[in-house]
């Protein structure tokens, strides 16, 4: 088996070496959360950076500590970013202009999450990955 590996940029052009990106193809960005209630963008072509975004709960900043650093991609306006409170295993979703807090959803109680890596989003769905089974199971948005 062959595997061809392209790199773009080089360097680390992300937060820290665990942070977990997501790709909006409508604007050619890469959005990085810092772990801290910033979500990094990124230019996916240069690879510099192009703008901090605050996240805040109803033009409050908030702890962000009990979320990881994943963060996923959605293109639904108003709610484009959305992070993963572990604690709480609930998706908060903000808007990708201004970091308004626009809603959230509740994952199962039983749902089980690996330590890194483990969260995404595509076609409609959030995905985790179960640290129990090794599967990623679906959770429709």
């Amino acid at each position: 088996m062959v595997i061809i590996v392209l790199k773009i940029v080089d360097g680390q052009h992300q937060p820290d070496e665990q942070s977990q990106g997501a790709f909006d193809y409508s604007n050619n960005s890469i959005y990085f959360f810092d772990g801290y209630g910033s979500v990094v963008v990124y230019d996916r072509t240069t690879g510099e950076e192009v703008k901090t975004v605050e996240l805040t709960y109803n033009g409050n900043v908030s702890d962000f500590s009990d979320f990881g650093t994943g963060v996923i991609y959605t293109n639904k306006s108003g709610a484009e970013l959305g992070l993963l409170n572990r604690t709480t295993m609930e998706v908060d979703f903000f808007n990708k202009n201004t970091g308004a807090f626009s809603y959230r959803v509740a994952l199962p109680a039983d749902t089980h999450i690996a330590d890194f890596l483990s969260f995404s989003y595509a076609n409609g769905y959030i995905w985790i990955l179960d640290d129990n089974t090794r599967r990623w199971n679906g959770f429709k948005l």
